[in-house]
């Protein structure tokens, strides 16, 4: 009855699925959300056959599907799908050369495609500003201001090339990343307010902490990306 009612759902406009089998039944009831713009399935097996009923949606603007068992066959269905702006595909079983295809029919869209694997890190300019609690990143050791220099071999000098590299790796699969750690007094002057004029910095006292730059190499095992 639940999924009858999908339909008559007129106002919706976000619909975010996690975890389960869409039955043929369920992606009908989808199909007639004529409101509908952003479209989300996680952790979903879905056939392609079915799948073809989203074709029924007029303007879908964003469609993300990750973690799923969607593969090169569905690539297709998938390059004739009403998506206008976005369409997101991580963690699925579609191929670099799928995504290639896909982009040239959808060639006004704008496709992000990656592994699955999630290092948990904000860094604008490669430089960590947050690192999400419990992450691949937080568990390996990754601290607020470490500048991520290399995953694996490729340098990295922002955040897309950080994100760009990082979809080529699946979840649970290790990493190394080469980081840059300046020293916590330094850390910490950047963080205070700036000292009045006659304030001079302190000289690192013998035994403290190391007052240069640290370079450290960390094997991260990168985790899913977690649900919001």
């Amino acid at each position: 009855d639940a999924v009858q009612r999908i339909r008559f759902l007129k106002s919706i406009d976000t619909l975010y699925i996690n975890g389960l089998r869409l039955e043929r039944e369920l992606l009908e009831s989808i199909s007639h959300l004529s409101n509908l713009r952003n479209l989300k399935f996680r952790h979903v097996e879905v056939s392609p056959d079915d799948f073809a009923l989203l074709r029924e949606l007029v303007d879908i603007e964003y469609l993300e599907i990750s973690y799923s068992n969607i593969d090169d066959s569905a690539v297709e269905l998938l390059s004739s799908l009403p998506v206008s702006q976005y369409l997101r595909l991580f963690g699925t079983e579609v191929t670099q050369e799928g995504v290639a295809k896909i982009s040239k029919q959808l060639d006004s869209v704008k496709i992000f495609y990656g592994h699955g694997g999630f290092l948990g890190v904000a860094a604008p300019q490669a430089v960590v500003t947050q690192v999400v609690p419990g992450s691949a990143a937080d568990l390996a050791g990754i601290q607020l201001e470490d500048r991520l220099d290399l995953v694996g071999d490729a340098p990295i000098k922002n955040f897309d090339e950080l994100r760009s590299e990082l979809g080529k790796y699946r979840v649970g699969e290790p990493i190394q990343v080469t980081l840059t750690r300046a020293p916590e007094s330094r850390r910490r002057l950047r963080m205070l307010p700036a000292p009045i004029p006659d304030d001079k910095p302190q000289p690192d006292k013998e035994g403290e902490q190391p007052s240069e730059d640290q370079v450290i190499v960390v094997t991260v095992k990168l985790g899913e990306e977690p649900s919001y």
